[in-house]
């Protein structure tokens, strides 16, 4: 061939092969790709310009990195990229170039790959178990080819425990810090993620709380102002009741295998000057350390005293937590000294409950205050009933006394307020109530009964309250009996009949019907108050018909004096009983 004919050929070439250079490789595939082993990832590729035909050439330098073309067109197809299971770790650049011959199509394109196992729990079965408002810490390691990320967090939903701290140990071991929420238990989890090149691997550690005794919550409900007079010497009641609730706990544990629910109570102040005692009453009686529920005589608390000033009481294996509640009625404090000025003492409670260790727990302690001093005696105050006629006015019936004399008291009037009427005035010095300035003034329509309450008040002790009944009542003008005149009694069954008069408590007779009817039986039908009894023993056996008048007679003065006295003719029919078993 002559020189200017391969010159021309080989410029040809390389201006062919530059036009064809010319073209992209355009594709899916990342340029640095991070992949699991036994992972295989397919990415789809196209040439532009479109030519007429291609091929890829690849270099692959890894061998358990298996790359292939399962797919391809004239100018389109797909690369998959497959990594072998067992392979621990690799890294590596993959090229590809598409071909048109032995003429490169496109310039070269770049995968550099890393593979990266998952990471992985030393322990897959990790877990934490604790105790609610008790700190604990869990160690997790772990397995990973390059240094991962940890992070942490609460699985979402009502938390029972906080990670408050997450310390590096080691590349491979995280030390974590956990608290449970207050009175929280239950099951949860917490979630550790592991980040290395490929990405997050979450694992699940799951959680487990157990619940602890917390004591329960005590309330006092003491007696109003205790003060207990050295004067007289009388041990003062302090409480009515001692109230126990489960608090956070489901329940209250009444014993355990050394221990049982209880309370301790103590006063302040002096031993052997300041007492504390136990006193029986209706529901329990005090023996020498024990306590029985009545009537039945059963032993359902035992109690000791280390000192004047300490009692401990504790259920027994018959106890309730309902007695323990009531017991607490039974405690009395008195002082031995007539102190020179007025004393306070403080009763402190404490609730013993046992726990699921075998121990015991203490609730907190609740307290209520005591005085000592000279007491002043309450007035004495009768408060008597009053009945009246409608729309009228009376003044009250009251009788009062005390030591500071009655014009030193207040009375007046407190809710519930009269539903019928007004008290007039509202309040007033004692010796004016006793005189008649205190008076009820009906005013509603209709006749219901009323009810007037009071507080009767020296100023200095609590107020005495009194209450009566107020009895609205319509004056009859004359005496009458007002018992149906026709009754029925069953020969054998019926045994008396209720009679009634107005107004009530007339003396009543009987008496002989009068013509044309025969007189009343001689034996058998008799009086007794307003009650007319039958004797059928007395009876004769063939009476249809008991005929009678019954005569009465008041002594009410309200009544004019000629119409104090009533009669009114009676008859009783007499009925066989129904045999058994036969319709009515």
């Amino acid at each position: 061939m002559e020189p200017a004919t391969v010159i021309r050929s080989v410029t040809a070439l390389l201006v062919l092969h530059a036009a064809i250079a010319a073209a992209d490789l355009v594709w899916t595939a990342p340029a640095d790709l991070k992949i699991r082993p036994g992972t295989q990832l397919t990415y789809t590729y196209s040439i532009d310009p479109a030519p007429t035909s291609h091929s890829l050439e690849i270099t692959n330098p890894l061998s358990e990195v298996d790359v292939t073309i399962p797919s391809s067109t004239a100018s389109a197809g797909s690369i998959r990229i497959a990594v072998d299971a067992a392979l621990v770790a690799a890294n590596g650049r993959i090229e590809v170039q598409a071909m048109q011959g032995v003429v490169p199509l496109t310039p070269k394109r770049f995968i550099d790959v890393d593979v990266d196992p998952a990471p992985f729990l030393s322990n897959p079965s990790v877990s934490f178990s604790g105790l609610e408002d008790v700190q604990g810490t869990l160690d997790v390691s772990f397995s990973d080819t390059f240094a991962a990320v940890v992070t942490h967090a609460q699985v979402p939903g009502t938390p029972i425990i906080t990670i408050t701290a997450a310390q590096r140990i080691s590349p491979n071991l995280i030390r974590l810090t956990l608290l449970s929420s207050p009175d929280a238990h239950g099951s949860s989890s917490i979630q550790l993620t592991l980040t290395d090149l490929v990405g997050p691997t979450v694992f699940t550690i799951p959680v487990t709380i157990s619940p602890t005794n917390d004591p329960p919550v005590t309330t006092l409900s003491a007696l109003p102002t205790p003060i207990m007079d050295p004067v007289s010497g009388t041990p003062v009641a302090l409480l009515s009741r001692l109230d126990l609730d489960s608090g956070v706990d489901t329940d209250i544990t009444l014993a355990n295998a050394t221990a049982r629910l209880g309370f301790i109570a103590e006063i302040s102040g002096l031993d052997g000057v300041d007492l504390l005692s136990l006193r029986s009453d209706a529901g329990y009686r005090v023996d020498a350390g024990t306590i029985a529920v009545l009537p039945a005589g059963t032993a359902i608390a035992t109690w000791t005293a280390s000192s004047t000033r300490r009692i401990a009481v504790t259920l027994t294996a018959a106890g309730t937590q309902a007695q323990l509640q009531e017991l607490a009625r039974l405690l009395r404090y008195s002082h031995a000294q007539s102190p020179v000025a007025p004393l306070t003492r403080t009763l402190s409670v404490t609730v013993v409950e046992p726990d699921a260790a075998g121990g015991t727990d203490l609730a907190a302690v609740v307290t209520c205050p005591v005085h000592v001093a000279a007491v002043n005696r309450p007035p004495e105050v009768t408060l008597r009933p009053i009945e009246l006629e409608p729309l009228l006015s009376t003044p009250l019936d009251i009788s009062l006394a005390d030591s500071d004399g009655v014009a030193a008291l207040t009375v007046s009037v407190i809710a519930p307020l009269p539903g019928g009427g007004r008290i007039e005035p509202s309040s007033c010095r004692g010796d004016v109530a006793v005189a008649g300035g205190m008076r009820y003034v009906h005013t509603a329509s209709d006749l219901s009964d009323d009810r007037i309450t009071l507080a009767v008040s020296d100023g200095r002790s609590a107020a005495v309250i009194a209450s009566t009944t107020v009895a609205i009542r319509v004056r009859p003008d004359r005496l009458s009996i007002i018992s149906d005149p026709l009754l029925e009694a069953v020969r054998g069954v019926t045994t008396g009949l209720d009679l009634a008069t107005v107004p009530a408590g007339a003396s009543l007779t009987l008496a002989d019907y009068g013509a044309p009817l025969p007189p009343r039986p001689a034996a058998g039908v008799t009086l007794s108050g307003t009650r007319l009894a039958l004797d059928w023993t007395l009876i004769p056996a063939d009476t249809a018909w008991l005929a009678f008048a019954v005569e009465a007679v008041t002594a009410d003065t309200a009544i004019p004096a000629g119409r104090r006295t009533a009669r009114q003719r009676m008859l009783v029919r007499v009925r066989n009983p129904v045999p058994a078993g036969s319709a009515n």
